[in-house]
């Protein structure tokens, strides 16, 4: 853009060279110059711009992907949490599933007293069954699941957290 004012700046001297008494051509040739000067003072501020960008954006994006990076392991923990809780449910249900099969409350382990005192007719209602039997494979499997929980927990308490500070430095 630079180069067609100064190119209309040279016609313009042209011009004013072969009509030497013509006013407003003079006026158009300082028109012509001002434009000049204008555009290239807004090359160099462009130029200084890209320059402040080229020098400062890697490091912007260095301290953002650090900041993910945790996000990044945080996610790693709780998907393996999830995986560890989803495999250890299935091996208890499938557990569960067996020894229901032999209707003998004897075989959940659970303390005598207990099955002394237990309903007989929750030998045959599956879902009173399940919740009875292996309590100490079930205590382990709600660790499990409150580990994953508190990982979820983490995941959306540091992102929260994360938006409200991005959102505080835009206001």
């Amino acid at each position: 853009m630079g180069n067609l004012f100064a190119e209309l700046h040279e016609k313009s001297r042209d011009l004013t060279n072969r009509v030497p008494k013509a006013t407003g051509i003079n006026k158009l040739n300082e028109l012509f110059v001002a434009l000049n000067n204008m555009t290239i003072e807004w090359g160099n501020l462009i130029r200084s711009q890209y320059q402040i960008i080229e020098k400062n954006f890697n490091t912007f994006f260095k301290y953002v992907r650090n900041d993910l990076h945790g996000y990044l392991e945080i996610f790693a923990l709780q998907a393996a949490a999830e995986e560890e809780f989803c495999k250890g449910k299935l091996a208890l249900d499938k557990k569960k599933e067996k020894i229901y099969q032999l209707y003998d409350a004897t075989k959940w382990d659970l303390p005598k007293e207990k099955v002394i005192k237990m309903d007989k007719e929750i030998v045959h209602d599956k879902a009173r069954a399940f919740q009875a039997m292996l309590p100490k494979d079930n205590k382990d499997l709600e660790h499990l699941r409150i580990n994953n929980a508190l990982y979820v927990s983490q995941l959306f308490e540091n992102g929260n957290q994360n938006f409200r500070n991005s959102a505080d430095k835009f206001q």
